[in-house]
C-alpha cells in the first residue's frame, strides 16, 4: 500500500505492507510537484509510482483541504429553471466536467 499525504505541492509517501509484527515500511519519501495545472495529482502519483517501481499497489490519500472544493445546492421540488442554475454554477465554480 502507498499512503500519500499532501501539503500544498509537496506529497509525502510511505510504501508499506502488512506483516504479523505490524506495518513493514518498504520505502518512503517526498515528491515536490511544480505543476499548477489540473494534472497536479496525476503528475504526483506518476512520479511516486516511478520511484516505488511497483506495478500493482493500493493508494491511500490525504489531501490539503485548500485544494478541495466542496459545493452543495439545495433545490426546491417545484424549481424548473435549471438553465439559471447551470448559468450560476458555470459563473461561480466554473465548468467542473474537465476536472472529474
Amino acid at each position: 500500500m502507498i499512503a500519500i499525504s499532501q501539503e500544498k505541492n509537496t506529497f509525502y509517501y510511505i510504501h508499506w505492507i502488512p506483516s504479523e509484527k505490524g506495518p513493514l515500511v518498504l520505502n518512503y519519501g517526498k515528491e515536490i510537484v511544480k505543476d499548477e495545472s489540473n494534472s497536479l495529482y496525476y503528475n504526483a502519483l506518476d512520479s511516486i509510482r516511478i520511484k516505488i517501481k511497483e506495478e500493482n499497489f493500493i493508494y491511500s490519500l490525504s489531501i490539503d483541504s485548500n485544494s478541495a472544493l466542496y459545493s452543495e445546492t439545495n433545490i426546491d421540488d417545484d424549481f424548473d429553471h435549471f438553465d439559471i442554475l447551470d448559468w450560476f454554477n458555470e459563473h461561480t465554480i466554473g465548468n467542473q466536467s474537465d476536472t472529474l
